[in-house]
């Protein structure tokens, strides 16, 4: 025969494993939001941040946050983003005149997205290296802007 206080401490027990059982299966159901580590996500960030500068022709801080960004990109083994941040060095590279340095660029960006299996995103570099909204149809002297490496 068990006394009481045993029989109590039982119970207690019991309670206890029934109520963490249920707070676990409640914690497994539903949906989760997904959360994106921050080192994941410094990349996109970094691409972001240089977009309004090569916009504004401020080729070298837009060349800044895009090496950054391919760099990121390049440390967690993201290919479609190493391949992104080739084609954006390139492409600010074509528009600040130098395209010599931009065709190794290019050429990476297209090695990563053929070996990427993204035949619609083979030619993106190709299309993407184009002279920024500002530039097109004007010199820099019609636009009333200086060179703004």
């Amino acid at each position: 025969m068990r006394d009481s206080g045993s029989e109590a401490a039982m119970n207690t027990v019991r309670l206890f494993l029934l109520t963490a059982l249920a707070v676990l299966a409640a914690s497994c159901g539903g949906t989760r939001e997904a959360v994106v580590p921050g080192h994941l996500g410094a990349g996109g960030e970094q691409t972001a941040k240089g977009m309004p500068f090569y916009e504004r022709g401020c080729y070298a801080r837009a060349l800044e946050h895009f090496t950054r960004a391919h760099e990121l990109y390049t440390a967690v083994g993201d290919r479609r983003g190493m391949a992104m941040g080739a084609n954006n060095i390139g492409v600010v590279y074509r528009a600040a005149g130098e395209a010599q340095a931009s065709i190794p660029f290019f050429e990476d960006a297209l090695r990563i997205y053929r070996g990427l299996g993204e035949r619609d995103r083979v030619l993106r570099p190709c299309r993407t290296s184009r002279p920024p909204r500002w530039t097109r149809g004007t010199t820099r002297r019609q636009a009333g802007t200086s060179t703004r490496r």
